[in-house]
């Protein structure tokens, strides 16, 4: 049979199948779980948070099986009105229809967040649930789907990593599954189901994607923090519990939509194999390397211990984005409709991702020397040239053969190690925008914090450090100042880069950027005061 009859054939199957419903019979708060009895079975309801909530349906007589979702008591109310069951958080309401069971779920002010168009079904083996889409609405995860792109709209499949999120501003996941089939081409509704005799879903409200993915990583499967010694290429055997080792892929372009992909899908931590690189062609194994040095984490399946060129000054940065995916759930990889999911350009998918907030990782896919970037809001510079760009256009940047652009937004501040001293960080700043930076010390489980913001006619650079530590203020796109003076006394210039110690500043006209060191001692508070 040719796959487009066998195409639309289950497209046909899908709409036609009987969903069987079955009304309320009977519901019972028992302190935390809503028990409700239906007409052909029974379901349960929890609140896991403000803004998430746990449903088990089972279909027949037999009892709830549901292993205990860890969370702390959530206050909620039931109410029972005519039509339907409510059951009530702070910040949302979940609604059964009582003839039916098919769900709602609304804000307080009763605007739509998810709506059934079918309550949910048994067919054979399989359950099913079937929500109203409306044609804008854009969906996200179930994995590396080894389509170009990250958008699901249009498309269908099956997947291992039951979970996905809609523009809608919620996000789905299927416990107990080992894998979940959906269906995204319908513009009026979509379809997921799962073979399991119950359907036992978490359903959150974001409404961002970055609320959503913190919201799914508390629940979708235990942490534990990971260490600085993650940041070296690791053996096979060496990779950390969580790490989610990335299926080998062809070319770089690939690996970045495969990044993007399993980065919307709850993967805080991808591990990507260096010599899944080693029969790609040259240039672009070169290419590959270079987006690899900023990598989350790296592993040789030879178990081999290749050097990544320019890796160790990325460091201090990783680390801190390695403690945040414990501490907040956030993947380390951000992709554009995480980032900045309120811009209209997140409609289209990037080639390109974000480690953290601060850098845009532009991967190169051929040799012409340049890289064309679609720039999200905000004004960007490329952090090798110091060349500023303006957002929200198409800008073509330099991309020399040992160079893969790394963009920064204004109002980023981030630590750069330097290799030749452990002692010793670059603090990169581009304004005018205030910009800070917490800073994760494992040695001693504390944060050193950077904070730098425009004070009138000033810049004001302040250090709150756990260690000792010299420190070098790189201020971007700046004229020179008039003075630079800490809390005792003004530094003077230095006549050169190579005459710049503690205690001095230094002024490069070429790139219109300002240089000043100092140390600082453990626990100490160090703020400089630039005037212009």
């Amino acid at each position: 049979m040719p796959s487009f009859l066998f195409e639309r054939r289950l497209t046909a199957i899908l709409f036609l199948a009987p969903g069987l419903t079955a009304g309320i019979a009977s519901h019972a708060d028992r302190g935390g779980i809503v028990e409700i009895r239906l007409d052909d079975g029974r379901a349960e309801v929890e609140f896991v948070s403000e803004t998430a909530f746990r449903l088990t349906r089972g279909w027949g007589p037999a009892p709830l099986q549901r292993a205990p979702v860890p969370h702390q008591p959530v206050k909620y109310r039931v109410t029972g009105a005519a039509s339907e069951l409510r059951i009530e958080s702070d910040s949302i309401v979940v609604a059964f229809d009582k003839d039916t069971f098919r769900m709602s779920v609304r804000d307080l002010k009763g605007a739509a967040i998810l709506r059934e168009s079918k309550a949910a079904g048994r067919f054979g083996d399989r359950v099913r649930l079937e929500i109203q889409a409306a044609p804008s609405d854009r969906f996200f995860g179930f994995g590396w789907n080894r389509q170009p792109g990250i958008q699901l709209r249009g498309r269908q499949g099956t997947s291992t990593r039951p979970f996905f999120f809609s523009s809608a501003g919620y996000g789905i996941y299927l416990r107990g599954v080992a894998s979940a089939r959906y269906d995204f081409r319908n513009l009026a509704f979509s379809l997921v189901e799962a073979v399991s005799p119950t359907l036992d879903v978490l359903i959150y409200h974001g409404p961002t994607p970055k609320e959503i993915l913190q919201e799914h990583a508390s629940f979708s499967r235990a942490d534990e923090p990971l260490s600085g010694s993650s940041l070296q290429v690791l053996a096979v055997n060496g990779l950390p519990r969580l790490a989610e080792a990335m299926p080998p892929v062809s070319d770089l372009k690939t690996l970045t939509d495969q990044l993007n992909q399993e980065s919307l899908s709850g993967v805080r931590y991808p591990a990507v194999d260096l010599n899944s690189f080693a029969s790609w062609p040259d240039p672009q194994r070169r290419r590959a390397l270079q987006v690899a040095a900023i990598l989350p984490l790296l592993y040789d399946s030879r178990n081999a211990r290749p050097v990544v060129p320019g890796r160790g000054a990325f460091v201090p940065y990783l680390l801190t984005y390695l403690r945040e995916a414990y501490d907040r759930g956030y993947p380390i990889i951000h992709p554009r409709v995480f980032q900045f999911s309120r811009d209209p350009e997140t409609a289209r998918d990037p080639d390109w991702f974000m480690v953290g907030d601060e850098i845009l990782v532009a991967p190169v896919f051929d040799e012409t020397g340049k890289r064309r970037i679609e720039l999200p809001r905000g004004s960007w510079t490329d952090l090798r040239g110091n060349i500023r760009y303006r957002g929200r256009q198409v800008v073509e940047v330099d991309a020399p053969a040992d160079y893969t652009p790394l963009l920064v937004r204004n109002g980023s501040l981030f630590p750069l190690a330097v290799q030749s001293r452990n002692d010793f960080l670059e603090l990169h700043y581009f304004p005018s925008l205030g910009g800070e930076f917490f800073l994760w010390e494992e040695s001693i489980e504390e944060n050193t914090q950077f904070h730098a913001s425009p004070v009138g006619e000033e810049y004001r650079l302040e250090i709150e450090t756990r260690v000792d530590r010299t420190y070098e203020w790189i201020v971007h796109h700046v004229a020179k100042p008039v003075s630079v003076k800490d809390e005792r006394l003004a530094f003077p210039e230095a006549r050169a880069i190579t005459e710049l110690r503690p205690g001095r500043w230094f002024y490069d006209a070429a790139r219109r950027n300002l240089h000043v060191m100092l140390e600082a001692a453990k626990g100490s508070d160090r703020i400089v005061n630039i005037t212009f």
